[in-house]
């Protein structure tokens, strides 16, 4: 930075600043202090450039990101297009066990490799054993308590195609970029729009069809 060698710095994702600093994981709001620091090494070298990048900004999002990022200015680009290959399906709320026998069924029948969404860990972890118990074989479990090496297993399986289907929370997801993914199922009300909108979009990267399924039970309505 002192040597004016760095000539942009650019953050994907950058909504996870605002949702997931304030009590997950506070460095990715730590960050914008070293960031400052990085700016304000030399007064004589040209300032690099900073580029926050997102497919869903809330308001919230923006107003933290400019009061973090701000130094001389600071500007908005949209550059908003529409999904056309997502066919989006949502069943009516049913009870627990309904849903695991509706989830099974989708899982069958629709087309792989596809992506099982749940909320917590431990419904993850159920799903991945039922269905291994049932004759699913190629098949994994990504959660917030999966190790960072057998995460980047799964991800690597994942994009050779080694993969049917993958059952996970919200941390499979985001830097995921898969184009061939035909399904994405919730077993679950996701907690927010966007990430509802960030976990369908995994599907359909190739620019063909992908399905998303939606499988609410009574229990979500909390």
């Amino acid at each position: 930075a002192g040597n004016g060698n760095i000539k942009s710095i650019i953050i994907d994702e950058a909504h996870i600043i605002e949702e997931w600093g304030n009590d997950f994981r506070y460095d990715f709001q730590i960050f914008a202090g070293l960031w400052r620091q990085l700016l304000n090494i030399g007064e004589d070298i040209k300032k690099f450039r900073t580029i926050l990048l997102s497919a869903t900004y809330t308001q919230n999002a923006v107003d933290t990101l400019k009061t973090l990022f701000t130094y001389n200015n600071f500007k908005l680009f949209s550059a908003a297009r529409l999904r056309p290959e997502i066919d989006f399906w949502f069943a009516n709320k049913t009870d627990e066990k309904e849903r695991i026998a509706r989830v099974i069924e989708a899982l069958i029948k629709t087309p792989k490799p596809t992506i099982l969404y749940t909320t917590k860990v431990e419904k993850a972890n159920e799903y991945y054993n039922l269905l291994t118990e049932i004759g699913f074989k190629s098949i994994e479990v990504v959660t917030g308590d999966t190790s960072s090496g057998k995460r980047d297993e799964v991800i690597v399986k994942w994009k050779n195609s080694s993969l049917d289907i993958v059952v996970a929370t919200s941390s499979f997801g985001l830097g995921i970029n898969y184009e061939h993914t035909r399904s994405v199922i919730h077993a679950c009300i996701p907690e927010s729009l966007n990430r509802y909108y960030q976990e369908v979009g995994r599907g359909g990267r190739d620019g063909k069809s992908s399905l998303a399924l939606l499988i609410p039970s009574y229990e979500d309505e909390n």
